[in-house]
């Protein structure tokens, strides 16, 4: 079983478009995705970062069109965007997805164990003010931590004790 682990995407759509993009120009093959939160926070792309991880997680068609825009609008050339959206394409529901602490803060639920500082709490105040509902709603229902009982992992964003 072979895992790719994304910590920390932040809202930064190139780093997660290039992250497939060296995935498929590698030829990897990857079985689950593991994202222990921090989807959001900072990056200029929230909602963009959102839609996508939700499709990893969820496999939903009607998120599809969304994905092909956004990729359509990266500065690539044509190969490569075609190639990455069929790459995510074929990770559907391949995703287990928790939530970080800037992914609680944004929906007002900020973390009990640390106080942000600044910028971060800037960056999830704007953060907060673009974010669609559809992804609002995502970042709602994830989890602090999970337990992949079938993989023997369990996934955090910090500390089990602290998650």
């Amino acid at each position: 079983m072979k895992y790719l682990i994304m910590s920390d995407i932040h809202s930064n759509l190139e780093a997660l478009v290039s992250v497939f993009s060296d995935i498929h120009n590698n030829n990897e093959t990857i079985d689950r995705i593991l994202i222990p939160g921090d989807i959001v926070g900072y990056g200029a792309n929230p909602n963009e970062c959102c839609s996508i991880v939700r499709f990893l997680k969820n496999g939903k068609p009607s998120l599809k069109k969304e994905i092909q825009t956004i990729i359509q609008e990266i500065d690539l050339n044509d190969t490569d965007k075609k190639n990455i959206i069929n790459y995510i394409f074929s990770m559907s529901k391949k995703a287990n997805v928790i939530a970080g602490n800037h992914d609680r803060e944004v929906i007002g639920q900020p973390s009990l164990c640390s106080i942000m500082a600044a910028s971060a709490g800037n960056a999830a105040k704007w953060t907060t003010k673009v974010l669609q509902k559809a992804n609002a709603r995502f970042l709602e229902s994830l989890w602090y931590k999970k337990k992949i009982r079938k993989f023997g992992i369990e996934l955090v964003h910090s500390t089990p004790a602290y998650p």
